[in-house]
């Protein structure tokens, strides 16, 4: 008997099926296994018209794998790679051209009304809808350009990890940033991260573009504010040239019971709605200046064996009072054709007078002067509502006086009288004269005359213009105080009471 050997037999050699010859090579190619590998790879065919290259992809053939051993050597023709590429180019076109009319609306309508579009669209809704339009269809070609840059990055060993960065890249701003450290600041994942970013402000800066300031607009009415062109007023009639002088008088204790911390409005301006603004425009006016003149103040002080001591004080142009007897504060007011120091011209000027005060505190006693003078002038004026809210304000003030004249009525012809030269418009004056003149300056004259002592019992005088200064002077600190004006110095609340009081006269008679 043939004897058989215990060593097992070996597995029977199982013929590999051949592969598939390739359309361009006539050779088949064979699996062979693969050193410490469970499985098999394809060996490339040595075949004419193919080669095997390492790493290289055809990034825009459809192909799914991570790189394909069968890579062709002819390059492709640029009309083919722009047919691979024609939706990606048709989006930057949309794009290109969303970015255009963007910016053509803004244009259009820059400075503009805001449009009256049917359906309620408003312009911002345009400019969203564009704005939001460039961004999506130039993101677009850029998600597809990330998720083709993976096969340039593979050319080199890389981990598979890397492909999930660049598929996270191709759909947001979070991705792209998550890609720029994988690459290591590679320019084309840089490139892709500045314009995910980007797109992330465009809505922003395009709505941020588009202010809605108000303006005005010329609407049906009629606003009107109150002007004078000239002061004429004469009359032989008794009880007209007396009405008139009441009209006056009345004029001048409002300006002195104003507040002497504010300043007295003038006659208000009408405007049909909450918007107006005027032309400057000028009007005939009575104004007020104030000069200090306690330097040019001569006191004399005589002391008696009782208390109190005689003061007697003067200025160089005569003007004189006496200060003595018991009291906290006098003033005395005096009129004068001889002023100190006022440099008005005299036929615009309708008084001139002195304040003289002696304020005690303690056993401090301050005496002063001062000159202030009433006159015509013109003044011009910025006036406008906002807000419902009157904003007048004084631009100009004019006392050049020259020749002018006024129409008489009835037909009796013009009379020459002085004028104030009007600053708007060369070649015309306001022209101011007749009896109503002398009667304002008698109610003056009436009104700002006398004195006032605090302790004198003379019930008569309290509410009189001597006393109203006085008021002023004494308290005037406390009042300012009390408006958050806090440690104003005496002098200051003198000058200050002094030309606020005669500046309400003056605004009050300039509304007659």
């Amino acid at each position: 008997m043939t004897s058989l050997d215990a060593t097992p037999a070996s597995p029977p050699r199982r013929a590999a099926a051949p592969a598939p010859a390739h359309a361009w090579g006539g050779s088949d190619a064979s699996y062979n296994p693969l050193p410490n590998a469970d499985r098999a790879s394809a060996e490339s065919p040595r075949s004419s018209g193919w080669e095997y290259t390492p790493g290289r992809a055809d990034t825009k053939s459809g192909l799914s794998h991570k790189e394909t051993s069968l890579v062709h050597t002819e390059r492709q023709p640029w009309s083919t790679s722009l047919l691979g590429w024609l939706p990606e180019l048709l989006w930057c076109v949309v794009s290109i051209a969303s970015v255009a009319a963007l910016a053509g609306v803004l244009s259009r309508f820059d400075g503009q009304p805001l449009p009256e579009w049917p359906l309620g669209l408003t312009l911002n809704t345009l400019l969203a809808f564009l704005a939001t339009l460039a961004r999506a269809a130039f993101v677009i070609p850029v998600s597809e350009s990330i998720s083709q840059l993976k096969w340039l990055w593979y050319r080199e060993e890389r981990p598979l990890k890397d492909f999930q960065d660049f598929d996270s890249a191709s759909r947001g701003p979070w991705g792209s940033l998550q890609l720029l450290k994988t690459t290591r600041g590679w320019s084309p994942s840089v490139i892709s991260t500045v314009v995910f970013i980007t797109a992330i402000f465009t809505s922003t800066l395009t709505q941020s573009a588009v202010t809605y300031p108000v303006r005005l607009a010329r609407v049906d009415g009629t606003a009107i504010v109150a002007r004078s062109t000239s002061f004429y007023f004469s009359t032989a009639n008794l009880f007209s040239g007396i009405n008139q002088q009441h009209y006056t008088e009345q004029s001048i204790f409002e300006g002195l019971s104003y507040g002497h911390t504010l300043e007295f409005p003038l006659s208000p301006a009408r405007c049909p709605t909450s918007e107006c603004k005027w032309e400057a425009y000028s009007s005939l006016s009575v104004c007020a200046k104030f000069w200090n003149v306690t330097d040019s103040l001569n006191t004399t002080v005589t002391q008696r064996p009782n208390p109190p001591p005689l003061r007697f004080t003067s200025l160089p142009n005569g003007v004189s009072a006496n200060l003595s007897g018991y009291h906290q504060g006098m003033v005395v007011l005096k009129g004068t054709t001889r002023p100190i120091a006022s440099d008005i011209h005299p036929e615009s000027s309708l008084l001139n007078f002195t304040v003289i005060y002696s304020l005690q505190s303690g056993a401090n006693v301050t005496i002063g002067a001062a000159e202030a003078v009433l006159y015509l002038c013109t003044k011009t004026y910025n006036l406008s509502f906002a807000g419902n809210i009157e904003s007048r304000e004084v631009v100009d003030v004019t006392t050049d006086v020259e020749q002018g004249s006024v129409e008489l009525p009835a037909g009796q012809g013009r009379r020459e009288l002085p004028a104030i030269r009007d600053p708007l418009e060369p070649g015309s004056n306001f022209p101011f004269g007749g009896t109503g003149l002398g009667s304002m300056q008698e109610s003056l004259i009436y009104a700002l005359n006398g004195s006032y002592a605090d302790m004198s019992g003379d019930q008569s005088t309290l509410g009189l213009a001597p006393a109203r200064y006085w008021a002023a002077l004494q308290y005037g600190a406390q009042t300012l105080e009390a408006q958050g004006r806090p440690n104003v110095s005496q002098e200051t609340v003198i000058n200050e009471s002094i030309a606020n009081i005669t500046n309400n006269i003056a605004r009050s008679l300039s509304n007659r």
